[in-house]
């Protein structure tokens, strides 16, 4: 399950691979990034780990991202213009956006626009908006990716919990360096599989409404 092949050759360099090892491997274009494509490999972990075959693991990452959608809060577009994740287009409206804090979206694998605010109050109040209207009342799994912006992240997961509907779930966790170079500092990703009960092991999302099943994270102010 690879990064948007929008985004990134590592698709194409996995498809010629999987030449090598016919009817074995399935590879994925995931149309996405962060964890849409970590919740699509974990719903494949979960029927595999119950025997399923490769066609069935690959049915449940397919239907996995097909519920799944992707939202990154960003600082700036600087350091996605210059990878050259943009879309020409893009990176021409970025320019305009040198004092605003863009909201974008993964759409058909490439990043687009899709908000714009002044200060990080009102951008997240903007995501949690998106989520809570799609979610329409249904239970989410929704995992939030920082870059160095532990207590950001942390105030939008709890923005978040009080949104949406009973049975939603949670993780949060850094942004890998991957990905972080390309963002920038303190942008946040947030990833959401919507009609969705966890997809992973139960030892890393907790559910609203249930206990915890790890130690509660540190405060805000820490």
């Amino acid at each position: 399950i690879h990064l948007s092949k929008e985004l990134s050759s590592t698709y194409s360099a996995a498809v010629t691979a999987s030449g090598v090892f016919p009817h074995t491997v399935r590879v994925i274009d995931s149309g996405s990034a962060g964890m849409a494509m970590g919740a699509a490999a974990m719903s494949a972990a979960k029927v595999a780990s119950r025997g399923a075959g490769l066609e069935e693991c690959y049915a449940a990452a397919m239907d996995t991202l097909k519920r799944a959608a992707t939202w990154v809060y960003l600082h700036s577009t600087e350091d996605l213009r210059r990878s050259g994740r943009l879309s020409p287009a893009t990176a021409v409206l970025s320019t305009a956006l040198l004092a605003t804090k863009p909201i974008m979206s993964i759409n058909r694998g490439k990043l687009e626009l899709v908000g714009k605010t002044r200060t990080q109050t009102k951008a997240f109040t903007k995501l949690v908006d998106l989520i809570a209207s799609r979610a329409n009342g249904k239970p989410v799994f929704v995992a939030i990716q920082h870059n160095h912006a532990e207590g950001a992240a942390a105030k939008l997961e709890a923005l978040l919990e009080a949104a949406l509907p009973q049975g939603s779930s949670f993780i949060c966790t850094p942004l890998n360096d991957v990905l972080s170079v390309h963002v920038g500092p303190s942008a946040i990703g947030v990833s959401a599989v919507f009609s969705s009960e966890p997809p992973a092991d139960p030892a890393h999302p907790h559910t609203r409404g249930r206990p915890r099943a790890f130690p509660p994270r540190r405060s805000v102010d820490n």
